[in-house]
């Protein structure tokens, strides 16, 4: 007797809870998508129907991992597509995966998400994207500001603009605050910061807002901008120039990983110290999201920050895949399969392909 929960063909995808999968309403964990029939864009560029089903309450997994702190679990049937040296696409189990295989990575201006809240702008996107980056939120103090260091001033004006362009904020006077070598837009309004907290999901910088996941494909690409704007860097003094997102959430920057990698973008994790108070010797452990900066280039997103966007004056990646660099036997856990109702099975999950 098996513990199938729904009975599949063993060569149907079966991946592990907390999984992203991109479907043309939004970007949602697997289990959350059980039951349901939903719209895919598959590698072929063709929007497709798709089922999931949750396959087995409790089955060993494997582990791949790619980059560093890059992984996906599944099942050692779960198919993937791989590509050879040739160009050509073949499908393997994930039993028969060997370390060096390569995956395909999301395709670059492939529009995304079609039928997710389209009300929501890029300028609405940009302005999460910085507050969640230098910016904070208080509902019990009553206060909304919003940080910018001297190379940031220019983005001042933008964020205003788009602040008085809410119906609430039309007759709102936002303060522009000086405070040594910053400035700050604060209100503290307490009928506009219940609005936007609850408008635009805010967590206290949790996890990533989680309308961003629901939006659309522009509103992600305001908010990523915001991000780096506000709380990325470009360093162009690397072997490879390279672009980060530093938090001191692990969570917030595994979510930021799996964000961009749906924009074909191979990223890494990575955990580091930055020094807190030096008197007492103490360090604060701070983690960071990684990646090349001719990807980012390459992947139609942008950097509204002047500085930070002169710096990626440079050439387009050409990767188009990660590489398995470890497989690994994981815990048991349920999983769940995806049904994909077409002759290419792709369908995007987290980082890659999935077939």
């Amino acid at each position: 007797m098996n513990n199938y929960t729904t009975i599949l063909s063993p060569n149907h995808p079966s991946l592990s809870a907390g999984t992203l999968i991109c479907t043309t309403s939004g970007i949602f964990p697997i289990e959350e998508l059980e039951g349901k029939k939903f719209m895919i864009k598959n590698m072929s560029g063709k929007i497709v129907e798709a089922e999931c089903f949750k396959s087995y309450t409790d089955k060993e997994l494997i582990q791949l991992d790619f980059n560093k702190g890059i992984n996906i679990k599944c099942s050692e049937g779960q198919e993937w597509p791989v590509r050879l040296r040739s160009g050509k696409i073949i499908r393997k189990e994930a039993i028969d995966l060997v370390i060096g295989d390569h995956i395909p990575l999301h395709k670059n201006g492939f529009p995304m998400i079609t039928e997710g809240d389209n009300s929501l702008s890029e300028e609405e996107g940009f302005l999460l994207g910085y507050l969640f980056g230098d910016g904070y939120i208080n509902t019990e103090l009553i206060d909304f500001s919003i940080c910018f260091g001297k190379e940031s001033e220019h983005i001042i004006d933008k964020c205003i603009n788009i602040l008085k362009k809410f119906e609430l904020g039309k007759n709102i006077m936002f303060n522009i605050l000086t405070n040594r070598a910053m400035k700050y837009i604060k209100t503290q309004n307490k009928l506009f910061i219940g609005w936007y907290s609850q408008q635009f999901e805010w967590n206290n910088k949790e996890k990533i807002p989680s309308i961003v996941w629901k939006s659309n494909d522009l509103f992600i690409k305001g908010f990523i901008d915001g991000l780096i704007s506000s709380d990325g860097a470009v360093n162009i003094n690397a072997v490879t120039p390279r672009v980060s997102i530093s938090n001191k959430s692990l969570a917030v920057i595994e979510e930021c990983a799996k964000l961009l990698s749906f924009f074909g973008i191979p990223v890494r994790t990575q955990k580091r110290y930055s020094s807190g108070n030096k008197s007492k010797g103490i360090k604060i452990a701070v983690y960071d999201v990684e990646f090349s900066a001719s990807s980012f280039v390459s992947s139609g997103l942008w950097i509204t920050h002047n500085i930070k966007s002169s710096r990626l004056a440079i050439s387009k990646s050409k990767r188009q895949i990660q590489t398995i660099k470890s497989i690994t036997i994981a815990s048991n856990e349920p999983v769940w399969s995806i049904v994909v109702y077409d002759k290419d099975q792709s369908f995007p999950c987290q980082y890659v392909y999935a077939s």
